[in-house]
């Protein structure tokens, strides 16, 4: 089919209508985005092409910016219809769970992305993940409604299923710091499919090397290699290289309490200095864990443990003074607090350290029993978020006296568990089914916990939980 202009040719191949009328009528109160999308529209040409099923997987674009191609196939009935990452080109099969008008639209949009990060990128101004970017309020994001419509979190931060990854939407949160964006997830995929899983995490590996010029960490085949499905693993995490100045972008891969293995790909805000501070010396000087002392944890603990724990790992680990949690709400009929909830109050500490870097790892100490939110547990002893370096770790079950007096016995088991949470978030222990390691998995009681040993034998995974 020669080409033509985009919504005659497309009535001509009985698509129907190109774009929701909403999008096309949008005018004045079109956000910059939808204007965007609307002018690429208006400039842009069909080209569309016949071709078997195997042709069109083998099919280079033309590498037009004015054309958009469509390989209509015609050797099977049924597919998946998908868009091209960079909205080049469209697969379409007769018959597709996708409506052609949505095709069309993703591929507009990843055209929009695509123009809007490169002038971004040129100019500097651009530090986010497509049309947003750092800085922005809540309203400020919702106003791109092409990819709403966005939900609210507990917290206030806010989510939308309308993220684009791929070609395909994908599940997108926004997070904020003193009410302004600072940190943006996309989660890849979520699920219990290693193939999938694998896909996502080469997926995300694709993506940084396109976007960055490179990836460094655990690429691609660390996924296949790792226990993430078989039971309790470290987390992967994957970085662009070089990392760009205007932000951190890095993909991450993590189990979940309930056996799922979450992908996800983050742009998070550089962490720069307080102004008031003195600039951080540089990497070798920057500390590679830091203890977080609750305001109902003792200091001269946290700074103990420090020290031993630097001596026993030669890395620089420090503890900072203790920092107020405020007032937090337990679980309805119980004393137990949500470990997410402690994290989100320690999110802006970590950002006034003038000492902590990209790599630091943040771990509070505190005093209150934890769980987390989901509850899958009677109680947990630690929580981990390896998406934004920081770990929970509670001391209350850990005693041995009501009084809350800690003994020695007690202080021992603290210390086996926070050089736990070092290992396996900084240095990538991986568990171990020996009963005498470590990081033998799982802990369910102080028993296991008063069994283990001081060190790590890397040698024997941990097996699955039952």
């Amino acid at each position: 089919m020669p080409l033509r202009p985009l919504r005659s040719a497309f009535k001509a191949l009985g698509f129907g209508i190109v774009l929701p009328l909403a999008l096309a009528l949008q005018g004045a109160q079109a956000s910059d985005m939808a204007r965007l999308v609307t002018e690429l529209m208006e400039s842009t040409k069909l080209h569309a092409l016949t071709k078997t099923e195997a042709a069109a997987r083998r099919h280079v674009a033309d590498g037009r910016p004015e054309t958009l191609e469509v390989l209509l196939i015609s050797d099977r009935l049924k597919g998946v219809s998908r868009v091209s990452e960079d909205g080049e080109l469209i697969l379409q099969y007769r018959e597709s769970d996708v409506p052609a008008a949505e095709l069309v639209q993703r591929a507009f949009i990843l055209r929009a992305l695509r123009k809007i990060e490169d002038q971004g990128s040129a100019g500097g101004g651009l530090a986010g993940m497509g049309p947003w970017h750092f800085g922005m309020s809540r309203d400020e994001v919702r106003q791109q409604s092409l990819f709403g419509p966005y939900y609210s979190f507990q917290n206030a931060d806010i989510g939308t299923e309308g993220g684009l990854f791929a070609g395909d939407r994908r599940p997108l949160s926004f997070y904020f710091e003193q009410d302004r964006l600072d940190r943006m997830m996309l989660v890849v995929y979520f699920g219990k499919d290693p193939q999938l899983a694998q896909q996502a995490w080469a997926q995300c590996q694709a993506h940084l090397q396109s976007r960055f010029g490179g990836a460094e960490g655990d690429l691609a085949p660390a996924l296949r290699r790792s226990s993430l499905f078989k039971g309790p693993a470290p987390a992967l995490r994957m970085r662009a290289s070089p990392m760009p100045p205007q932000r951190e972008v890095w993909a991450g891969a993590q189990r979940t309490d309930d056996g799922r293995v979450m992908v996800s790909l983050v742009y998070a805000q550089p962490r720069l200095p307080a102004v008031s501070r003195l600039p951080s010396r540089g990497g070798a000087d920057q500390v590679a864990v830091y203890l977080l002392p609750a305001d109902d944890f003792p200091e001269s603990l946290a700074d103990a443990l420090a020290r031993q724990l630097g001596q026993e790992t030669g890395l620089r680990v420090k503890a900072a003074l203790r920092f107020p949690l405020g007032e937090l709400q337990p679980f309805e009929g119980s004393n137990q607090f949500a470990g997410e909830d402690l994290m989100d109050r320690a999110r802006p500490i970590t950002r006034s350290l003038q000492d902590a870097g990209p790599r630091t790892y943040f771990i509070v100490l505190t005093a209150r029993d934890i769980n987390s939110r989901s509850r899958n547990f009677r109680f947990q002893y630690s929580l981990h978020n390896p998406m934004t370096n920081l770990s929970v770790l509670s001391v209350a079950r850990m005693l041995d006296r009501a009084d809350g007096v800690l003994s020695e016995r007690s202080a021992l088991r603290l210390y086996k568990m926070t050089k736990r949470a070092l290992g396996e978030m900084r240095l990538g222990w991986q568990r171990s089914s020996d009963p005498a390691d470590l990081m033998y998995a799982p802990i369910m009681g102080m028993d296991d916990l008063d069994r283990i040993g001081l060190e790590h034998r890397p040698g024997k995974a941990a097996a699955a939980l039952p």
